[in-house]
């Protein structure tokens, strides 16, 4: 299953940076992580990366992530990430990111119902 993070804060693109060297830190999750960019509209040349995709299996992986996520947090107590499987999207930040492991549960649910 695939799992997009984007970042919403003042420099999403230094903090999806930032977010992706951590990541790629942890063995479990070095090779699933893919940087990517939305398609530009008419009047954009292209932008920067603006969203992470985690290829995630059961189990494991996902305590992996939501653990590294949750410690990432802690430097950055202002910046809010949104994770979306399909049309279901999730919001975190330093305050909520102790409920990720139950909030990956339920996007993996959801998903599986579409």
């Amino acid at each position: 299953m695939e799992l997009n993070i984007t970042v919403v804060s003042g420099q999403p693109v230094e903090d999806l940076a930032s977010l992706n060297q951590w990541l790629r830190r942890e063995r479990d999750l070095a090779g699933a992580l893919t940087l990517g960019r939305k398609a530009p509209s008419e009047q954009e040349l292209g932008g920067a990366w603006d969203v992470l995709s985690v290829a995630v299996g059961s189990g494991g992986t996902f305590a992996v992530l939501a653990h590294s996520l949750e410690v990432w947090f802690r430097n950055r107590p202002t910046t809010t990430i949104r994770i979306t499987r399909g049309a279901n999207s999730v919001e975190l930040n330093a305050s909520s990111a102790k409920e990720l492991p139950e909030l990956l549960k339920v996007l993996a649910d959801a998903g599986s119902l579409e």
